[in-house]
């Protein structure tokens, strides 16, 4: 990177530092809420100032966008692959133009230098190229068995599972959030994400990814907030949870998600 890119760069911080907090919504079915109690972010660079906001989701909110993207599920899981994979890779020129802004809010939010922050979204520009050139190879989705000493042979087809809870940290709160949305939404799956509170303005980025596909509307919730938010995702229904963070946390979501007939992903 040249001394003109840091420099841009410096400015863009200062530039965002003067103007006012960016207050980010909850999303659900298309909608902007702001349903719970409003939580802050201070620049970890510069503690005096507040760059950014959430509003604490409650859990019927949550429950709303499980039961939003359930719905619009069962249009999208009837969408043949090729067409998901298209869907998915209009966001490609979108994340491309929000590099250096996604970098500013990571860089205003977490603390990151300017490498790091501008990172977040090259990662996410490789995942969707990855994933979507992966999605369109033949077979991609079809796992070929051998045949057994009998002469039987099995072929396992993956399909539509359903909607899945993507739980992010505040160290990566774009690329965390990015890659299992973008997996699921290849895989015919709805999405709800919820955010870290202290990094909701970047990790809103990955709503703005999603419009870019031309979704149906609900297909991707995403939701704001502390840790009652994301308990509440945790407990409720949804098929599948991805998430990233604290092992304790980790282990209580794995005891819950296994308890029952069927262990769920």
């Amino acid at each position: 990177m040249t001394a003109v890119d840091h420099q841009a760069f410096a400015t863009g911080l200062a530039s965002r530092r003067a103007g006012k907090p960016v207050v980010v919504p909850h999303v659900v079915g298309g909608q902007e809420r702001f349903d719970g109690d409003l939580i802050t972010r201070e620049d970890p660079s510069k503690p005096s100032v507040t760059v950014s906001g959430c509003h604490d989701a409650t859990e019927d909110l949550v429950r709303l966008a499980v039961d939003t993207s359930r719905a619009a599920q069962r249009e999208w899981a009837q969408v043949p692959l090729p067409e998901r994979i298209e869907h998915v890779r209009r966001a490609i020129d979108h994340v491309a133009g929000a590099v250096d802004d996604w970098a500013l809010r990571v860089a205003l939010e977490i603390g990151k230098t300017h490498g790091a922050a501008r990172a977040e979204g090259l990662e996410v520009l490789d995942i969707l190229r990855c994933y979507t050139e992966y999605a369109a190879r033949p077979g991609a989705f079809e796992d070929e068995r051998s045949a057994d000493p009998t002469g039987f042979a099995n072929d396992s087809v993956l399909r539509p599972y359903g909607v899945f809870g993507v739980i992010t940290p505040f160290n990566f709160p774009i690329v965390q959030a990015a890659g299992p949305t973008v997996a699921a939404l290849l895989a015919g799956n709805g999405v709800v994400v919820k955010t870290s509170h202290q990094g909701p303005w970047s990790g809103h980025g990955v709503h703005e990814m999603c419009a870019a596909m031309d979704l149906p509307a609900g297909l991707v919730n995403i939701v704001h907030g502390a840790d009652e938010p994301g308990k509440a995702l945790a407990a409720s229904d949804v098929d599948g949870i991805s998430f990233t963070g604290s092992v304790a946390v980790g282990r209580t979501i794995i005891r819950s998600f296994t308890d029952g007939p069927y262990a769920r992903p």
